[in-house]
């Protein structure tokens, strides 16, 4: 019941200014298509800036995240189920399956919140200066500069990887999960880098190409949203849980007027621009 009072107490405070964010993005864009938005953010400001919607809305940007945070039952937003506060909340109901898929769903949320911020603000698919076109018309020499980078990077986690666990024990099992994944990373480069170089001997057809950029794209995405995870990572173990009447101070008191503001500036310098 009390992380139930919780999650409502905490809907009602961050949905509006979520909305709100996402209004001022939709004007920018000028469309609800999430492809044409990605493809807005191809183009260049001034020639060389990307035009991602954190560049040109950052506002908005921040106020998207925070609420994503809290629309993912995230730290510092975890409030239906604070242990220090309600032994757990609904965690103390469930066990077994039912306590896994709790967390699965929780997980699930956050990749799904994660890849929406990268396609609305962090330009989706969009490689920063390389146009789905450029990729085409270049790709076997970036096939051919991947073949060079990708075994350096894999060396360099791997060495990184060995440096943070060193354990004593050579049957610590901690141990043998590390050269497993060792071996997983050495084995995965090595496949890579034959399929690179035999794309990039034999060369590639019209269609060839148009899967090659899609595949490159796809893993830009991919990659983003990995980092996105990582910041949701990072805040959980970084800042302390709020309460509850702080979440809704913030979201009703601070996150609620800037959002309103930031759409009433953002339309009138649409409207005026004739953008």
């Amino acid at each position: 019941m009390l992380g139930a009072l919780r999650a409502s107490a905490q809907v009602i405070s961050y949905e509006a200014s979520m909305g709100l964010a996402l209004v001022s993005m939709l004007i920018v864009y000028g469309s609800v298509h999430l492809n044409s938005i990605v493809q807005f953010q191809g183009q260049l400001i001034f020639g060389f800036i990307p035009a991602w919607g954190v560049i040109l809305q950052p506002i908005a940007a921040i106020i998207f995240i925070i609420t994503a945070f809290a629309e993912t039952n995230r730290a510092p937003f975890d409030m239906t189920e604070g242990e220090s506060e309600i032994v757990g909340g609904f965690h103390t109901e469930y066990s077994a399956m039912r306590f896994g898929l709790f967390f699965v769903g929780e997980y699930v949320a956050m990749c799904a919140s994660s890849a929406l911020i990268v396609t609305l603000f962090f330009g989706g698919y969009q490689i920063p200066w390389f146009s789905s076109e450029f990729l085409k018309s270049n790709l076997p020499t970036i096939l051919g500069a991947l073949a060079l980078v990708i075994p350096l990077l894999a060396w360099g986690f791997v060495r990184w990887m060995e440096r943070q666990n060193r354990w004593k024990n050579t049957n610590d099992p901690r141990a043998k999960e590390t050269l497993i994944l060792k071996r997983i990373i050495i084995g995965f480069t090595f496949v890579v880098e034959i399929a690179l170089i035999a794309f990039w001997w034999q060369g590639l057809g019209e269609t060839g190409r148009a899967l090659g950029t899609a595949s490159l794209q796809l893993l830009t995405f991919a990659l983003k949203i990995y980092a996105m995870n990582f910041v949701f990572i990072c805040v959980r173990w970084t800042l302390p849980r709020f309460r509850y009447d702080q979440l809704q101070s913030l979201g009703w008191k601070i996150l609620l007027p800037i959002a309103l503001l930031n759409v009433a500036i953002t339309a009138i310098i649409v409207v005026a621009g004739g953008f």
